[in-house]
């Protein structure tokens, strides 16, 4: 009887060629600012009334939506340059770099393979 299931080696190549080609090196981290980005929408749409600007104690009109804009983003955008440019991608870079950097898979994935954002 002959098994229908492909090899691991043939999976692992398949999905290296079809899936990893257009995702982002860390979809995690891709997935935890698009999360947070979206919790900041939630927030803006949640305090846009006035009655919110005045119980924070901002002025009503466009300078207190701007400002209820402005503070809502701010988590995302701390979260953004964590992760980018403090502990997440570059620590994560160098560990990888160390671990699997004399492999020339890794160098042409890594070359391939956009670091945050996925191609669309």
């Amino acid at each position: 009887m002959v098994c229908s299931f492909p090899s691991i080696a043939a999976v692992t190549l398949q999905s290296r060629t079809k899936l990893t080609s257009w995702a982002s090196r860390y979809p995690n981290y891709t997935g935890d600012i698009a999360f947070w980005c979206g919790i900041a929408t939630v927030a803006v749409g949640t305090l846009w009334p006035v009655t919110a600007h005045a119980s924070l104690g901002l002025p009503g009109g466009p300078l207190g939506r701007a400002a209820v804009a402005g503070l809502s983003f701010v988590s995302p955008a701390f979260v953004y340059v964590i992760l980018t440019k403090v502990s997440g991608i570059p620590l994560s870079e160098k560990k990888y770099d160390k671990k699997y950097g004399h492999r020339e898979d890794y160098r042409a994935w890594k070359e391939n393979t956009p670091r945050l954002v996925p191609r669309v």
